[in-house]
């Protein structure tokens, strides 16, 4: 494998390092690349990729969510999957509530993971050990190895410290059976089209060590590419946004579920002139993984968390058990081949202020709807039939125009908004720069920041 581009002297280190570990004979070898943004880790996964390609070495494309795997797919020139998608399978009588971990069929084949921040050190109660699946998974094939890409600067998955798959040490005390090679990109690559993007980012992601709870000014807005706006200007650039790029392309992102349902219904209301809960032309996203409602051997395979879907049509309303369900046609945003489905939908999660419908919650749908099965004297078998229930099964959904940060993590829209909101001063920290530098570096080509008090900048 040659090296043909012009690189820093970060890539060019960070591509030997890879070419050492590629021809590496240890059984389980991970290659991890970090790096900030604009630092060229795209570049270099790209250029990598196309030279495996052209030697006709087998990999795979990865990425945690649908959009994440856009993006990849985009700069690495080459089809990317959902993780879920290519390790797991749904199938059986209770495959609607979990995944079985797929047979790793492949041989001599580098398996590449983007935005490897966002996988959690460990399993929820609704959900698998991603990693250690994904782990188990790779090795399990014939000469198979990882390569993990992220960036440590990013938010560490909810309810985590840090981001163990991008920190070599706490990796290998979690799966000391590994062998672990690490590059790390620190020289900024100027991308001149967004280079106030990246002006800004880089200057908050270096002051994320600054502990006093006072935050650092923001200086050089002079570029295009980020904006400083207010409340009262907020619609006018909003629309000319979606004018330009699409609702599929502009986002507001903001701190909390709370704040993000109120921006939601501010922006439907006031933009869409949108009366009804649920309107044709309305972007959702799902926020917990379904497995009932498509094919398994569909492109999606199933419905994942943070899948971003805009309504076709509005089929009916209904009132079931104590909720309020809608039944709609949906077209998923980032797979466009895919075509629509009809599937139901809670209503009640669209404003819930957790990030779905909590437990308590769908305890009570379950048992509503096992009332319904009190015929059957077996309790395996009813918890069976509610299980096949479609709405127990419905897919709960966010409106997408505006969401959390967390959500939002993986993915890149060409215009982001900002929003500051309320920041109390214990919130005024490194974790809080922590969850403005990935909120900024989501924004490719335009960034606007939303009501940020003027004491955040430098005066010139």
């Amino acid at each position: 494998m040659t090296q043909q581009l012009i690189f820093t002297s970060d890539q060019n280190q960070a591509f030997e390092q890879f070419l050492v570990f590629l021809r590496a004979h240890e059984a389980r070898k991970v290659w991890v690349l970090t790096g900030f943004a604009g630092t060229g880790k795209s570049t270099l996964i790209a250029h990598i990729v196309r030279q495996m390609h052209q030697e006709k070495l087998s990999f795979k494309l990865l990425a945690p969510t649908g959009r994440a795997a856009k993006v990849l797919s985009n700069y690495a020139g080459f089809p990317a999957s959902t993780i879920h998608r290519h390790i797991y399978f749904s199938g059986g009588e209770l495959s609607n509530q979990g995944l079985s971990l797929a047979k790793n069929l492949h041989k001599n084949t580098l398996f590449f993971v983007d935005e490897a921040s966002m996988l959690p050190a460990s399993a929820s109660f609704e959900a698998n050990n991603v990693l250690e699946d994904l782990l188990n998974y790779v090795y399990s094939g014939e000469n198979c190895h990882l390569v993990f890409i992220g960036d440590p600067g990013q938010l560490p998955p909810v309810g985590q410290e840090h981001s163990i798959t991008l920190l070599p040490k706490l990796f290998l005390e979690a799966f000391p059976s590994l062998f672990i090679w690490h590059s790390h990109l620190s020289q900024v690559v100027r991308v001149k089209e967004n280079s106030g993007i990246l002006s800004v980012a880089t200057f908050l992601r270096q002051k994320q060590t600054y502990t006093l709870p006072i935050l650092p000014k923001l200086k050089n807005l002079e570029d295009a590419t980020v904006l400083q706006i207010h409340g009262g200007e907020f619609q006018d650039y909003l629309e000319q946004s979606i004018a330009d790029v699409g609702t599929d392309e502009t986002i507001l992102l903001t701190l909390a579920n709370k704040r993000a349902n109120q921006w939601n219904l501010e922006i439907r209301n006031r933009l869409f002139y949108r009366e009804e809960v649920l309107e044709k032309g309305d972007v959702l996203m799902v926020v917990k993984n379904n497995y009932f409602w498509l094919d398994p051997s569909s492109k999606m395979g199933f419905i994942a968390n943070g899948e971003l879907a805009r309504i076709e049509r509005v089929k009916k309303f209904e009132a079931y058990y104590g909720f309020e369900f809608a039944e709609l046609d949906l077209k998923f945003v980032d797979y466009p081949d895919q075509g629509s489905i009809t599937c139901k939908v809670h209503v009640q999660s669209l404003l819930e202020e957790g990030p779905n419908l909590n437990r308590d919650l769908m305890r009570k749908l379950f048992y509503a709807i096992e009332a319904e099965h009190a015929d059957i004297k077996n309790k395996q078998k009813r918890y069976k039939e509610v299980l096949k229930n479609p709405y127990f099964n419905a897919l709960q959904i966010k409106y997408a125009h505006a969401v959390t940060v967390h959500k939002a993590q993986g993915g890149q829209w060409a215009h982001v908004y900002v929003d500051y909101g309320f920041v109390p001063e214990e919130r005024k920290n490194a974790a809080y720069l922590r969850w403005l530098y990935t909120a900024l570096t989501r924004a490719s080509e335009k960034l606007y920041l939303l009501n940020f008090p003027e004491d955040f900048f430098e005066t010139n």
